[in-house]
């Protein structure tokens, strides 16, 4: 989620969300993170990845482990994710089909990415990215640097990873 979210860049900021998982103000403060004129927690990996993974948590509940909806309203909103099953409960179609064009291109952006993590060919690649990644952790992520890693470490090219990182997409 978070190549996704954020290209990896925990200081990215977009409209309402910041950070590396992409949270919004209300989700962070849900989750004690401190959101304020002086310091945004949201930015902050370890913080975050905490907040983050008890919201998932929170959302697997609540969805009963329906995959796409837990993650459609990770990376949007639940009341969207109301708005789309209730669609789909009257259109009797699947949720996937009732989705908006960016919620698919978020969840195919997922599945990619999944993809392409699980590819690496060894443990040691992934420890070697991490360890990359690592490297600039206090600085101002580039997104070419996180590009380059991904291209070099998941054996792909930049098209594809472009293709499923929303970061280039807007």
């Amino acid at each position: 989620l978070p190549v996704v979210l954020s290209g990896l860049n925990s200081g990215y900021v977009n409209k309402t969300k910041s950070g590396l998982w992409q949270l919004e103000f209300v989700t962070a403060r849900k989750y004690k993170q401190r959101v304020d004129e002086t310091i945004d927690e949201r930015n902050a990996a370890d913080l975050s990845t905490d907040a983050a993974l008890v919201h998932l948590s929170v959302l697997e509940k609540k969805y009963a482990g329906d995959k796409q909806k837990i993650l459609v309203a990770f990376m949007t909103s639940i009341p969207l994710v109301e708005k789309f099953s209730r669609e789909a409960s009257e259109a009797g179609v699947s949720f996937y089909e009732v989705l908006d064009a960016r919620s698919k291109a978020r969840l195919e952006a997922f599945y990619t990415s999944s993809r392409l993590f699980k590819s690496l060919q060894t443990d040691s690649a992934l420890f070697d990215y991490i360890a990359l990644l690592n490297q600039y952790q206090n600085y101002v992520f580039k997104q070419d640097v996180s590009m380059d890693a991904l291209i070099h470490f998941c054996k792909s090219n930049r098209q594809e990873l472009e293709g499923m990182n929303q970061v280039y997409n807007g």
